[in-house]
């Protein structure tokens, strides 16, 4: 590969944006944990497939359509799934910090 200086700067504009979007996802999952983030990322996708097939007017296929609605039951599940155990995972965390100890 031969780098010339008018291609120099496209390459690290593109080194930059990997370098924070990779900081960004590993701050984000500091903060979410795994799962949620996989979850993220998979709506990520599917958007990305949902604007592609706008924008470039791409075909969708019937299998296309079946993986773009997958991908919405599943998060929806997930988000579902997810407020279900909030009220149950609480009262746990609650009490492995401390709180309501006495002393």
């Amino acid at each position: 590969m031969n780098l010339t200086k008018p291609s120099l700067p496209p390459v690290g504009v593109d080194a930059t944006a990997f370098y924070v979007q990779s900081l960004s996802a590993y701050m984000t999952m500091s903060i979410v944990g795994p799962v949620t983030m996989s979850v993220a990322n998979t709506v990520k996708r599917g958007l990305l497939i949902a604007l592609s097939v706008w924008y470039f007017h791409n075909l969708v296929t019937t299998l296309n359509a079946l993986g773009m609605a997958l991908i919405l039951v599943g998060v929806t599940a997930y988000s579902r799934a997810r407020q279900r155990e909030a009220p149950r995972v609480a009262p746990v965390l609650a009490n492995e910090k401390g709180v309501g100890d006495p002393g």
